[in-house]
C-alpha cells in the first residue's frame, strides 16, 4: 500500500512538473506569438513606408523629368533662335566658300550682331543725309536773302 501511495505521489509530482513545463511552454509560445505579431506589424509599417517613399520618389522623378523636358525644349528653342540670329545670307555663304575678303567675323557682343536693313540705314546713312540736307537748307537760305555773295 505504501508502495502504491509512493507511486501515486510520484505521479502527482510528475504531473505537476509536466503541468509547469506545459505552462512555461505555453507562456513561451504566447510570447513568441506576441513577438511575431509585433514583428508582422512592424514589417507591415515598413512596407507601407517603403511604398510611400517609392511613390514620393516616382513623383519626384516625374517632376524632374518634366522640368528636364521643359529645359531641353527651352534650350532647343534658344539654340534655334541663335541659329536664326547667326543665319547667313546666300552672299555670306558664297563669300566664305570662295574666301572672298576673308571670313566675316561674328562677334558675340550685342553691339556687333547682325542688324536689319532699317537699323543699318538709320545708323550709317541718316547722319550723312542729315548733313547734306542741312547744308542745302543753309545754302537755300543764303541764296534767298542774297547773302551768298558775302560768303564767296
Amino acid at each position: 500500500m505504501q508502495n502504491l501511495q509512493d507511486t501515486i505521489s510520484k505521479c502527482k509530482t510528475l504531473l505537476k512538473e509536466q503541468a509547469q513545463v506545459i505552462e512555461q511552454k505555453e507562456s513561451r509560445i504566447s510570447q513568441l506569438e506576441k513577438s511575431l505579431r509585433e514583428k508582422d506589424a512592424a514589417y507591415a509599417r515598413l512596407l507601407q513606408q517603403k511604398e510611400e517613399q517609392k511613390a514620393r520618389l516616382e513623383r519626384k522623378i516625374e517632376s524632374e523629368r518634366s522640368s528636364y523636358r521643359y529645359l531641353n525644349s527651352r534650350l532647343r528653342e534658344t539654340e534655334e533662335e541663335l541659329d536664326r540670329e547667326r543665319g547667313k545670307s546666300a552672299w555670306d555663304k558664297f563669300r566664305e566658300k570662295h574666301h572672298l575678303w576673308g571670313p566675316k567675323k561674328r562677334y558675340r557682343s550685342c553691339y556687333y550682331t547682325r542688324k536689319s536693313f532699317a537699323d543699318w540705314f538709320a545708323e550709317k546713312m541718316m547722319f550723312p543725309l542729315g548733313c547734306v540736307i542741312f547744308a542745302v537748307v543753309v545754302f537755300v537760305i543764303l541764296i534767298h536773302f542774297d547773302l551768298i555773295w558775302y560768303v564767296w
